[in-house]
């Protein structure tokens, strides 16, 4: 009897010792984790979250897209300045600026075309298929929400006169981001509109000319500083929409397009250096990741309103603002020299560095710090963008402009002799983009063809562009 009492006696101390050691380590853990303090704000991270300098309103195309239902007669840069006004004031009034924002409506006598982005929806997208014969089979409905919409179209001519195109910038994370659905709408009936006006044969000059302005605006849309990378997404699939639609214009009516010259020459240029620089968007999208950090409140997710006592040393233990906005700052640099570097190396070198930051700053479970700042390096493992599909895009996109480029080349030689047309393809430098992949020549079906580098998930067949040379 007294040995089992000396050893259950024994066995309680060793359990007391053993969770009273436990309760000293985690109130050691929470002095740790309450005590450890947040670092000081970077120069780096206070330069994000300062807002730059604003575009005035009077010639920025951004403000024109924001009131192109302005009712008629009425002037859509003065109406879409009022509403970006309103947005403005909105943020920046310490009452309001914590509430999401809602747009007002429009006024009764508004533009209403309510059926043009589900118009344009429903014509062929050359990003998928040859569409002049699609365009073709639709012509009466393509007339007929052309004729509707004219407004639009001259609304369009005025926001492309204009000398630059940059989104009004909120420092708010609860800010709405632009649409561009209706641009993207406009643009694409405006030129299904005009490829029937070639078919038709009635003024390839205007035609001609329509593209030639829309390429050259989306071209400075994917150029402009500052940036998003939603309008840097628009630019580059539009740009791809036309560009192979003027490829296809050129193979169906090449005496046509030759007599067009003067006007489609000055498209046939090679992306410049800043229409590849993704660095700009990379920078706005950050930036805006910045400003919803910075105005995280962990409070509301206490237990009990009663609890703030609580609520503040929950928000200190597991979040460190300042730290977490250090370290996406710090990001930002490194993922603006890999953006930096020549355009073989960009995928690489932004990837090297996003799975560097994932596996560092914004690993959660990270040896030795696991209890510090966890919901800082949660937000920002799920916050790191990567820019790897934008660059594919951007890849895609020079290709179509090469293919173009190419085809009007070779049409000038004159030559049919598929060999001759495989070989010099193959050794011309306008063939070969990034990450070694190439425009390469079908002779079966006398194309150029491209490989959809955005479509790497797809092996072995991946989707292509393709245009047809002209015989």
């Amino acid at each position: 009897m007294n040995r089992r009492r000396t050893s259950r006696l024994r066995a309680g101390q060793l359990a007391f010792r053993a969770a009273l050691s436990l309760g000293v380590l985690a109130l050691l853990a929470i002095a740790t984790i309450t005590g450890w303090p947040d670092q000081a704000l970077s120069p780096q991270a206070q330069a994000l979250l300062t807002p730059p300098t604003e575009p005035a309103d009077a010639d920025n195309g951004a403000v024109l897209l924001e009131g192109l239902l302005a009712p008629t007669g009425s002037d859509p840069l003065a109406f879409g300045s009022a509403r970006i006004e309103r947005l403005r004031q909105h943020f920046s009034n310490p009452r309001t600026r914590d509430m999401p924002y809602f747009p007002a409506d429009l006024p009764a006598d508004a533009l209403q075309p309510a059926s043009l982005t589900p118009a344009a929806r429903q014509l062929c997208d050359p990003l998928d298929s040859a569409c002049i014969d699609s365009w073709f089979a639709q012509s009466i409905d393509i007339e007929l929400w052309a004729d509707r919409d004219a407004e639009l179209f001259t609304r369009l001519d005025r926001m492309m006169a204009l000398p630059r195109f940059q989104t009004p910038t909120i420092p708010s994370a609860l800010a709405p981001p632009p649409d561009f659905s209706l641009l993207d709408a406009i643009l694409r009936l405006r030129l299904a509109a005009a490829t029937l006006t070639l078919q038709q044969q009635k003024n390839a000059d205007e035609a001609c000319a329509l593209l030639a302005r829309q390429v050259l605006f989306l071209r400075r849309l994917l150029a402009e500083t500052p940036t998003s990378l939603a309008q840097k997404q628009l630019a580059s699939s539009q740009l791809r929409v036309h560009y192979l639609t003027l490829g296809e214009w050129a193979a169906r009516w090449p005496k046509m397009l030759a007599a067009q010259t003067v006007v489609l020459t000055p498209l046939l240029q090679d992306l410049s250096p800043a229409e590849l620089d993704l660095r700009p968007a990379m920078q706005t999208d950050t930036r805006e990741v910045a400003y919803g950090i910075d105005a995280l409140d962990l409070a509301p997710l206490a237990l009990s309103p009663r609890l703030e006592l609580a609520s503040s040393v929950t928000a200190f233990a597991l979040f460190k603002r300042n730290t977490t906005l250090n370290a996406l700052a710090a990001y930002l640099d490194t993922l603006d020299a890999a953006l930096a570097a020549p355009l073989d190396e960009r995928a690489r070198q932004a990837h090297a560095a996003r799975q560097a930051f994932l596996a560092g700053p914004a690993r959660a479970n990270a040896p030795g710090q696991w209890l510090y700042n966890p919901v800082g390096r949660l937000l920002l493992s799920v916050t790191a963008t990567s820019p790897r599909p934008y660059l594919d895009r951007l890849i895609d996109t020079q290709a179509a402009v090469r293919m173009v480029m190419l085809q009007h080349e070779l049409a000038a030689t004159e030559t049919d002799d598929d060999a001759a047309i495989a070989a010099r393809i193959k050794a011309h430098p306008l063939a070969m983009l990034s990450d070694n992949r190439v425009i390469r020549f079908d002779a079966p079906t006398h194309r150029l063809v491209w490989s959809l580098a955005s479509a790497r998930a797809a092996g072995a067949n991946p989707p292509t562009y393709d245009i047809q040379l002209v015989r």
